[in-house]
């Protein structure tokens, strides 16, 4: 592993006056502790087979326990013992609750069908309140607090920070593509303010798409991409090709009544911010309706639609973004990702076509036949950096303080 992040470290300092691209998969948040789909799956059951939930309604345990083939306080069909992960994770289990949906609502074509597990008889409005509650459910499990749960990581957010850190001795904008919905991210930004606050030169600034004020609205033109001025002031371009856990909407004074509540193209998206606010906002005329924390969320989750709404407002957008960068980049580097996502692997496949390009992953899971089978035979693909994120990290980080002793006066920290 030392070798193949030895040939990283030294790409990255070829590319001062070219362009590196970052996608972080899920794996990027791993070691801080937010929870992967089959950890999900593991919690998710743990809790409604107690029968003890504040998420989930009596009704909605009992529907999901009969889909998953479990019964109450723990005594599974299909698990052997209690601590066992399902086979199944979290996406998986809304596939087959969006299947069972479409299934019950029929058509005028064909006869309604009734959908019936054993002595259990569901309706389509008790899976559709299931499918809600598991989508809270997911939104709670990427909050930062998360940790606590997932059985792994220190919730400390500093590997992250020390990440963007050691990048920006290499360019001064740093463009960073997820598909998380979690706050990792935003939180390491967070944290370099505190490191300029103990005497970094270097001053971080987050282009997320979204505006500033109180309610900060998001547009694509707020991502327009300007040269830095000063040598110490570094760009960190956010874009969240999937959305966040602290998106929300809100709709134009216009917009009919009875579709107030529903997001399209034309409603704003915006940041959450407190429900006092909000509703002080409201009172006085400035937004047009009485958004709050608790309002539907805009995310796209890991539904048999999530590639369907890829092509709405604001996510093509933010993929024609992705593209456009990949077309100018010289280094990819996709960081604890298994390439799930076909419209994302479509623009890396494009991108590997070029001579000039330079694929770098780090997973300690994939395999460089993983990846060949996702994409093919390319040079451009480097052997994949068997290691956690963190331990990977680390080692760049070593790398750049080294590269700093034996070269004094040439890095400005």
């Amino acid at each position: 592993m030392d070798s193949q992040a030895k040939e990283l470290y030294e790409d990255l300092r070829t590319i001062k006056s070219g362009k590196l691209a970052i996608f972080l998969g899920a794996g990027a948040s791993y070691d801080y502790g937010i929870p992967t789909m089959h950890e999900m799956a593991k919690m998710l059951m743990d809790e409604i087979s107690k029968g003890d939930t504040s998420c989930f309604d009596k009704n909605v345990v009992r529907v999901l326990l009969g889909i998953c083939g479990e019964k109450p306080n723990g005594d599974a069909d299909n698990r052997e013992a209690e601590n066992q992960h399902p086979s199944w994770n979290v996406e998986d289990l809304l596939t087959r609750l969006d299947q069972i949906k479409q299934a019950i609502e029929g058509s005028k074509d064909f006869p309604q069908v009734a959908t019936k597990i054993g002595d259990l008889q569901i309706s389509r409005q008790d899976v559709a309140l299931a499918e809600e509650q598991l989508l809270r459910f997911i939104i709670d499990s990427y909050q930062l607090d998360a940790c606590k749960r997932s059985g792994h990581g220190d919730g400390n957010i500093e590997y992250l920070a020390e990440f963007i850190e050691v990048i920006s001795e290499f360019v001064q904008s740093i463009y960073i593509f997820t598909t998380n919905n979690d706050l990792c991210v935003e939180a390491a930004l967070v944290s370099l303010s505190r490191h300029r606050e103990e005497g970094t030169s270097q001053k971080f600034y987050l282009v997320d798409g979204f505006s500033h004020g109180l309610i900060p609205t998001y547009s694509i033109e707020n991502f327009t991409v300007e040269k830095n001025r000063t040598t110490n002031k570094i760009s960190v371009y956010l874009w969240k090709m999937h959305g966040s856990i602290d998106w929300t909407f809100t709709n134009s004074f216009q917009k009919k009544p009875d579709k107030s509540n529903v997001f399209s193209d034309e409603s704003t998206i915006c940041k959450i911010t407190s429900k006092e606010m909000c509703k002080a906002l409201f009172k006085a005329g400035a937004i047009a309706e009485d958004i709050s924390e608790d309002r539907s969320k805009i995310m796209i989750f890991p539904t048999p639609s999530k590639y369907s709404q890829t092509y709405t407002f604001p996510y093509m957008d933010l993929f024609e973004s992705f593209r456009g960068i990949l077309q100018e980049a010289q280094l990819l580097l996709a960081i604890g990702t298994s390439f799930p996502d076909r419209h994302i692997n479509s623009a890396i496949r494009s991108f590997l076509r070029r001579d000039n390009a330079h694929l770098y992953i780090v997973d300690p899971e994939l395999t460089n036949k993983n990846v060949k089978s996702k994409f093919g035979e390319f040079k451009t693909i480097k052997q994949v950096i068997k290691s956690g994120f963190k331990d990977c990290v680390k080692l760049l980080y070593e790398m750049e303080r080294q590269e700093a002793i034996e070269e004094p006066g040439t890095k400005e920290k």
